[in-house]
């Protein structure tokens, strides 16, 4: 049975919406919960994390619906996507005290240089490298708290609105959002309104890596 996924859940409610002559707003009023709780802008933050359907809210929709768990299962399980042979399903892993360790010392600018790894299950397209990281303490806060899962790709381009993770030479790490890349610098902006800039030099950091994907 293919895993559920983020897409699937979301496409079964919209079914159950949908044999039931409902908008997504109509099914919500009916289940008793927030009419805007099923939009779709509902779905994904502002901060590009997914958002899923709270267990009470699907019992809701199914209860006043009839629809059995086994069908829900089935319409979401339909839409989510099946093995792929082209897929590896294993990343390295390491957490944020390791990683802040190797800065500090200077560590390696290719991240594939360091040899510690364990791995964890996660779906990565062969050809290209991820790592997934565990946030540890609260020096990513806001953005990011103990426990929280980051997968990383060092290798991927970069581009204006990315999130990204840096370590700068001095061992910090930190997460912010491009704004700019010049030959010189860098400049970065928080992941929340009203953040400050900050510019900091290219020979400031040892390296800076696109963030694929979140776990909050």
């Amino acid at each position: 049975m293919p895993m559920l996924t983020h897409s699937g859940l979301w496409y079964a409610l919209d079914e159950i919406a949908r044999r039931n002559d409902l908008t997504p707003s109509g099914l919500a009023r009916l289940a008793g919960l927030d009419s805007t709780a099923l939009n779709k802008s509902k779905r994904v933050t502002s901060e590009g994390r997914l958002r899923w359907p709270s267990t009470e809210s699907v019992a809701k929709i199914l209860q006043v619906t009839g629809t059995s768990l086994e069908m829900f299962s089935a319409l979401a399980a339909d839409h989510s996507p099946r093995p792929n042979p082209s897929i590896v399903t294993a990343a390295p892993f390491i957490t944020q005290v390791f990683l802040q360790e190797q800065a500090r010392q200077g560590g390696p600018k290719d991240i594939q240089e360091m040899d510690q790894w364990d791995h964890i299950a996660f779906p990565v397209p062969h050809g290209q490298f991820v790592y997934i990281l565990e946030v540890s303490g609260n020096t990513l806060e806001p953005y990011y708290s103990d426990g929280d899962l980051l997968a990383i790709a060092p290798e991927a381009p970069l581009r204006r609105g990315d999130r990204v993770l840096f370590a700068s030479q001095d061992g910090r790490i930190g997460a912010r959002k491009l704004v700019r890349k010049t030959l010189e610098s860098y400049e970065f902006r928080g992941l929340m309104p009203g953040d400050n800039p900050l510019i900091m030099a290219e020979q400031e950091l040892l390296w800076v890596h696109r963030i694929v994907w979140v776990s909050q």
